[in-house]
């Protein structure tokens, strides 16, 4: 069984400069954005898929196996997430659970804030950026193209101890997607 569900709230975020707040003025280079909030259901089971609508036609998806994507609504294989989220290959960020050295404890202690491309015109972009011989320039494109922001945060779990480590029986969490407005 999948759940889905439609975020309950939306709010307007203005970007402040931290230098211009003792002035008493808001900073108006840097585009507001429109959040959105999402919870799971209270003690989601291990192995359960999990998806919220979010902004602009996507949504975020939790796979059985605990792995966080963002993408179009109605197209489950493409990931705006991983692309602009490094690292690309040991992304223990980008996943629930034990693993990449990590164990299901550790795992719910991580900060998860990640990036998501908005559009497959940026999705693409970002994916030719990934293969560019310079590992500066590629960065600065995955930054420029990596808009959208999002939050996962581990509010309560149970893990059990097995051999080799310890596994989620369970776990609650909260998010927050961010996209630039208009």
């Amino acid at each position: 069984m999948i759940t889905i569900v439609v975020a309950a709230s939306v709010a307007l975020n203005a970007a402040v400069d931290p230098a211009t707040v003792s002035r008493g003025a808001v900073d108006t280079q840097t585009p507001a954005t429109e959040c959105i909030q999402f919870r799971s259901p209270e003690k989601l089971p291990v192995g359960t898929p999990f998806r919220a609508a979010l902004l602009n036609g996507l949504e975020f998806r939790l796979s059985a196996d605990w792995g966080l994507s963002v993408g179009p609504a109605g197209e489950p294989e493409i990931d705006y997430l991983w692309v602009v989220s490094p690292p690309l290959r040991t992304a223990p960020h980008r996943v629930i659970g034990p693993g990449y050295g990590l164990t299901a404890r550790e795992s719910a202690q991580i900060e998860r804030p990640l990036r998501f491309v908005l559009t497959r015109a940026d999705y693409d972009a970002a994916r030719a950026a990934i293969d560019l011989a310079s590992a500066d320039e590629t960065m600065k494109l995955l930054n420029r193209l990596g808009r959208g922001r999002l939050s996962i945060f581990i509010i309560d779990y149970q893990v059990r101890d097995v051999a080799g480590g310890d596994v989620f029986d369970w776990i609650t969490f909260k998010g927050e997607a961010c996209v630039p407005r208009g």
